[in-house]
């Protein structure tokens, strides 16, 4: 875990400590190799690691979201890229809460 420094002119998390951002002002990726994916709505659907060439090597998790904004994570048994995961774990997000 990393203390970011913020840049205060866009009011984000500074790139010189490894962040990358969208046009949208999303984080596309952090200093721990992950990256994130947006939908048209700049919600949040995928965060996936990735090698230092930006290939990805895993999935974390998607989310998806249906009319209401409620939204779901699916967290793969295996991060293995190598591999299929072998199950899920399903969660639900509703008003800010985890179920």
């Amino acid at each position: 875990m990393m203390n970011p420094s913020v840049n205060a002119s866009n009011n984000r998390l500074s790139a010189s400590d490894g962040y990358q951002f969208d046009a949208a002002g999303n984080t596309g990726r952090d200093p721990q190799n992950r990256k994130f994916t947006y939908d048209a709505e700049n919600k949040q659907t995928k965060v996936e690691t990735v090698d230092a060439n930006g290939n990805v090597t895993g999935t974390i998790g998607q989310y998806a979201y249906d009319g209401t904004d409620a939204g779901s994570k699916r967290s793969p048994g295996s991060t293995d890229s190598r591999k299929q995961p072998s199950s899920f774990t399903t969660h639900l997000l509703l008003g800010g809460r985890i179920f």
